[in-house]
């Protein structure tokens, strides 16, 4: 679980631990600490349920204005249980997917946050762990990249289109408050690094 509060003062949390008794004191004890009384965005990265496992109990206690979702939940069942509470919740459902963004902040000084996978939608049935959301968060020059569970092939790809391209792969204009603003990923640059599937051979 990953919470970030960008500058503007939204809230955003990643994925919401496994829905342990520990994982869920510490999730919404964090979330309370932190004085946060509803999210602006909730992102699953994929439906496994060490990664699905606490949203439930956040969307229902705290709430959120905007929930993405993986295209498939797969027969998760914390999930899908967290999808369903979300709609409850009357949050906005997104599909993750490359260039979805959240932006933050001022002209002067903006914060932001950028898929770079999944790339394509997939067939039913596929690898959830292939389709994992994979995000980049910059501001005031330093990046951090969060890989969910990707595999080492969807790594490898994301590698090879950004140096083939020098990085316009991912270029994206988004509109901000004051105009249009270009978000230029740097992934040779990176400051902080969340390992892809919690540091496994397979990533």
């Amino acid at each position: 679980c990953t919470i970030v509060e960008f500058p503007g003062g939204e809230t955003l949390m990643i994925d919401g631990g496994d829905g342990s008794a520990a994982a869920q004191r510490a999730v919404l004890g964090w979330s309370a600490a932190l004085g946060i009384e509803s999210y602006d965005s909730i992102l699953l990265t994929h439906p496994d349920s060490d990664h699905a496992g606490g949203l439930e109990e956040v969307i229902t206690l705290f709430g959120a204005e905007t929930v993405f979702l993986p295209q498939f939940l797969q027969g998760s069942t914390a999930a899908e249980k967290f999808a369903a509470a979300a709609e409850r919740a009357g949050a906005k459902m997104r599909t993750s997917r490359i260039y979805e963004y959240i932006l933050s902040g001022s002209e002067e000084s903006y914060a932001y946050m950028l898929f770079l996978a999944p790339m394509y939608l997939q067939e039913q049935g596929g690898s959830s762990n292939d389709s994992s959301a994979v995000v980049y968060l910059e501001y005031a020059g330093r990046r951090m990249l969060l890989t969910g569970d990707a595999s080492a092939a969807v790594e490898e790809k994301l590698i090879l289109d950004y140096a083939v391209t020098e990085g316009e792969v991912f270029r994206f204009e988004a509109e901000a408050e004051w105009g249009t603003v270009s978000l230029a990923p740097r992934l040779e640059e990176l400051d902080f690094l969340k390992m892809g599937h919690h540091g496994s051979s397979g990533s």
